[in-house]
């Protein structure tokens, strides 16, 4: 009996290693837990304005939804279905009735994420300005007064 990378009892071997593995969750590939879908940096200009970049491969503008709440709490959420079943391969590839093709592995998924930060009273949340180009997403927060400067306190 030979066995093909495609066989049914391939994939039967590899299945306790990814529901047992320590990195996996509910029988996720490993490597699903090191994504880092909706991973985020702030920065922080001497105006007192922030920039946040937030990674979010294969996310067009549509898929997100950002907002500023009353108490100035900006949630930037973002999602993906990117999982296409073997029906989808067969249609996508212009198979026969008779001739779909079957999915036999599978490593990309839907995934979404959601992110808060709590702004600067200072922060116009009004001027908030949004762009999306190569997978991440840019938010520029415009600041109200400049960065307050340390100063020496004398004793008395």
């Amino acid at each position: 009996m030979s066995l093909s990378l495609f066989d049914d009892s391939m994939w039967s071997l590899s299945a306790p290693f990814f529901s047992h593995h320590p990195l996996s969750r509910r029988g996720q590939h490993p490597t699903a837990e090191l994504s880092r879908f909706g991973a985020t940096d702030v920065t922080e200009k001497d105006d007192g304005s922030l920039e946040f970049h937030v990674d979010a491969p294969g996310l067009a503008k549509e898929d997100f939804d950002i907002q500023v709440s009353p108490e100035n709490v900006l949630t930037i959420s973002g999602s993906r279905s990117t999982h296409a079943s073997s029906e989808d391969s067969a249609e996508a590839e212009g198979a026969a009735d008779g001739d779909k093709p079957t999915l036999r592995w599978s490593e990309r998924s839907s995934s979404s994420f959601t992110r808060q930060f709590r702004l600067p009273q200072t922060a116009k949340v009004d001027e908030i300005k949004a762009s999306a180009e190569n997978g991440v997403l840019t938010l520029s927060v415009p600041g109200g007064a400049a960065k307050p400067q340390p100063r020496k306190i004398a004793i008395q």
